[in-house]
């Protein structure tokens, strides 16, 4: 059996976070990297005027999407994180993925 090293990344997990941030990017017609990593710094007097709505997971997308529809800038810087598996408490899902795409749909095509 394959033995995952501590610092890979599951391979359902990578893909899932490229698959939403790939919708995000067709959706909003940006480029970004990974719009699930969590790392977001922003303006207090922004982000409350967010107007956000979301919860759990799906509150990562409604971030990043209210951001571009106001056409902030966005800034990426590189971060580095050892990837948990759900034995170690990762709990993202599928689940999680469809819902993350279903508000990004909400976002850019209304309720």
């Amino acid at each position: 059996a394959r033995v995952r090293r501590v610092h890979e990344p599951l391979v359902h997990v990578r893909d899932g976070h490229k698959g939403v941030t790939l919708a995000c990017n067709v959706l909003f017609n940006v480029y970004l990297h990974d719009i699930m990593t969590c790392h977001k710094m922003i303006r207090t007097d922004l982000f409350r005027e967010l107007d956000l709505h979301a919860s759990g997971f799906t509150i990562e997308p409604e971030i990043t999407a209210r951001l571009v529809q106001r056409h902030e800038k966005i800034f990426e810087v590189p971060v580095h994180y050892r990837a948990r598996a759900s034995d170690e408490g990762k709990k993202l899902t599928a689940r999680d993925g469809f819902r993350v795409i279903g508000m990004l749909l909400k976002l850019r095509f209304g309720s």
